[in-house]
């Protein structure tokens, strides 16, 4: 579907500092074309490489914007989409269904139900220790820019259940504890436990009826939404000089 308008972040003068003002107008042009065309124009040094970075936020942005479109299409047909209210709208793990236009969820809400199908949960994942930790989000595979809802069972546990993982992976920022569990919840039966001794982030994902979770120790994380692209301006880099090296590890036992 054609579009009339994109969208122009101020994250981008990062790119246009690097830049002449007739190298700016040589990218804006380009930025144009492709938007008009999808056609990759031909560019050089670096104006193609502000251009390369640009183009995966212009792509992400008609993803989402074709998506809308379809959505309404289909809604159109139906008679239109009925309305919900914020309680329809929350997700299990806590996160919005609204989520990937990048807006925090609603982290002052307690939704007593939710609770209550999160205790009839068949797995749930146990920490070391309490503590208090940050969630992430992720919008179409970048961290989002607030943090998400808190969804620790007295600090300690996380309920999982079959809409855990809809809006992608939960990760938590900040986590102390070396250890954590996976148990059955209904057989009182521990299955596996991962010492992750040092990893700053922890984050759990699976696929719609896949028969397994992946529980994986981060170091480092998505690119942020409003991230540069620029590789050097990472966060958590670690950098070693010449001959420096870096290890890490963890351990899974199995029972």
């Amino acid at each position: 579907m054609d579009k009339s308008s994109f969208l122009i972040y101020l994250d981008y003068e990062e790119q246009f500092n690097l830049l002449t003002d007739e190298q700016i107008g040589r990218l804006m042009r380009a930025i144009i074309k492709y938007e008009k065309t999808r056609e990759i124009p031909q560019l050089n040094g670096i104006v193609k490489m502000a251009f390369s970075f640009i183009k995966t936020q212009l792509d992400r942005d008609r993803e989402k914007y074709e998506a809308r479109c379809e959505k309404n299409r289909e809604n159109a047909k139906k008679g239109g989409r009925p309305r919900k209210n914020q309680k329809d709208n929350l997700k299990a793990n806590g996160f919005n269904e609204n989520q990937m236009d990048a807006k925090k969820p609603d982290d002052d809400k307690e939704d007593e139900e939710d609770n209550e199908e999160d205790i009839d949960n068949d797995l749930l994942l146990k920490k070391e220790k309490e503590e208090k930790l940050h969630f992430l989000y992720l919008v179409d595979g970048l961290i989002g820019t607030e943090y998400a809802k808190d969804i620790l069972v007295d600090k300690k546990v996380i309920n999982l259940n079959e809409n855990s993982f809809k809006n992608d992976a939960i990760i938590m920022k900040g986590i102390t504890s070396k250890k954590v569990s996976l148990k059955n919840k209904e057989q009182n039966k521990t299955i596996l436990t991962m010492d992750f001794t040092d990893f700053p982030y922890l984050a759990i994902w699976s696929k719609p009826n896949a028969p397994f979770i992946c529980i994986e120790p981060w170091y480092s994380t998505a690119d942020n939404v409003k991230s540069s692209g620029v590789f050097t301006q990472k966060q958590d880099l670690i950098v070693l000089k010449p001959k420096q090296t870096f290890e890490c590890k963890y351990t899974v036992e199995f029972f």
